[in-house]
């Protein structure tokens, strides 16, 4: 009787030859070309949504919920905020006057001697 558990996976046929069962090696060349065509692929979604304006991508991400039933509160936070920022003129701080700076380097000085 063999030794073998399962005699029909021997690894020699009945003629003495050995048989090889799977791969001599294995090259990740296939892995790393779908990986790489996978960023790539990313690279360009994410040129493309860049080169929306904001309210083109809150569209979008409207759109995206709507036809997905999910929620990005996150990005829709984020774009709104980029929005108000947007819209909201800068507003630039008048310049100090001759008393202002002043007092200014004296609190400065005070600050250095204290510490």
């Amino acid at each position: 009787m063999s030794k073998q558990k399962y005699p029909n996976t021997a690894s020699v046929t009945k003629d003495g030859a050995a048989v090889r069962k799977g791969r001599e090696n294995y090259s990740f060349e296939k892995r790393r070309n779908r990986l790489n065509a996978r960023a790539k692929a990313a690279d360009i979604r994410n040129g493309e949504y860049e080169a929306l304006t904001v309210k083109e991508r809150i569209a979008l991400v409207n759109k995206r919920i709507a036809s997905l039933g999910g929620e990005s509160k996150r990005e829709l936070a984020r774009l709104n905020a980029l929005l108000a920022k947007e819209k909201a003129p800068a507003v630039k701080p008048a310049p100090l006057t001759e008393a202002q700076k002043s007092a200014k380097s004296i609190k400065r000085a005070q600050d250095s001697v204290k510490a």
